[in-house]
C-alpha cells in the first residue's frame, strides 16, 4: 500500500512537472531560433542603411560641387537635348 501511494504521487507529480518543463523547453527554444534570425538580418539592415547613408553623402557631394544629383533628372535632360 506504501508503495502504490509513493508510486501514484510520483505520478501526479510527474503529470504537473512534465508540462510545465516542456512548455520552458518550447518557450526556449522559440527565443533561441528568434535571435537566430533576427542577428543576420539586422547586420543585413544595418549594412544597407550604412550604405543607404554613404551614397546619399555622396549625392551631397556633387550637388555641392554643381553636378547634377539625380541621375533620371541628368538622363532625362540629356534625352530633351537630342529632341530639341
Amino acid at each position: 500500500m506504501l508503495e502504490s501511494i509513493q508510486a501514484m504521487s510520483l505520478i501526479t507529480i510527474m503529470e504537473i512537472v512534465g508540462p510545465l518543463l516542456l512548455l520552458a523547453v518550447l518557450i526556449y527554444g522559440t527565443l533561441q531560433w528568434s535571435r537566430r534570425r533576427r542577428g543576420p538580418t539586422q547586420a543585413v539592415r544595418e549594412a544597407s542603411t550604412r550604405a543607404l547613408y554613404r551614397e546619399s553623402a555622396k549625392a551631397e557631394k556633387r550637388e555641392e560641387a554643381g553636378s547634377v544629383a539625380d541621375p533620371q533628372a541628368g538622363r532625362l535632360s540629356g534625352r530633351a537635348k537630342k529632341a530639341s
